[in-house]
């Protein structure tokens, strides 16, 4: 489907979407229900379930 979806789109969006993305993902970030996931994700540098650009590269 991501492959289908990504040949309607110029490489150009493709690469605003994936950007748009990881600031989403930084900024807002997830919400972790699972408490276990939660603290591993700490564990390793996460912070409050924002991804800082070093956790998505």
């Amino acid at each position: 489907m991501i492959d289908s979806f990504a040949r309607l789109l110029t490489s150009e969006q493709v690469e605003q979407v994936h950007e748009a993305s990881l600031e989403i993902l930084e900024n807002v970030g997830v919400l972790v229900r699972n408490e276990e996931a939660r603290e591993l994700y700490i564990k390793h540098g996460g912070e409050n379930a924002a991804f800082s650009k070093t956790l998505t590269n």
